[in-house]
């Protein structure tokens, strides 16, 4: 699938989760810089349009994090963490247009602590915080880095 395309229903969103995740049943091959001891998987939106592919979505979420819990007690054995991260929406091209073409994605927005996407160094600098050796015992759960968005509804109404 092209960068660009878009996914226009919600089943080709859950296929896409549920393929996304089968091309990953083997570890990552270690390279030559890093050897690679963890898995993190990552599952977002690929599409833009939330109210025609809610229920997909978060069914197919739900398997990206049930999927990382599976894999992560069987790779356990050699020595591979697996963790899955949700990212909220993110400054890239792709959120940008999630953003101008959803309301859903505005109000997403409005419900982070900071009241703004994240930005990709900051997704990145979480998940090579998760990936830190240091971080041994993270293992089998979904990092959730969405800025507060997730929560930010429910303490909204507390405010106001």
């Amino acid at each position: 699938m092209a960068e660009n395309e878009q996914l226009d229903c919600g089943g080709a969103c859950s296929g896409c989760n549920v393929e996304g995740c089968g091309s990953r049943t083997e570890p990552p091959a270690p390279t030559a810089r890093v050897n690679i001891k963890h898995m993190i998987g990552e599952a977002k939106l690929a599409g833009n349009d939330y109210n025609k592919a809610g229920m997909a979505y978060v069914m197919s979420k739900n398997f990206v994090v049930w999927y990382a819990q599976k894999c992560a007690h069987e790779y356990a054995k050699k020595g591979i963490r697996v963790v899955s991260v949700s990212p909220g929406l993110i400054e890239t091209d792709m959120g940008n247009r999630e953003v101008e073409q959803s309301d859903f994605a505005k109000q997403m927005i409005d419900n982070t602590c900071a009241g703004r996407m994240g930005k990709a160094q900051e997704l990145g600098y979480a998940i090579a915080t998760i990936a830190d050796e240091r971080n041994g015992y993270l293992c089998g759960i979904d990092v959730l880095i969405d800025g507060g968005a997730s929560t930010g509804k429910k303490f909204k109404k507390v405010k106001e």
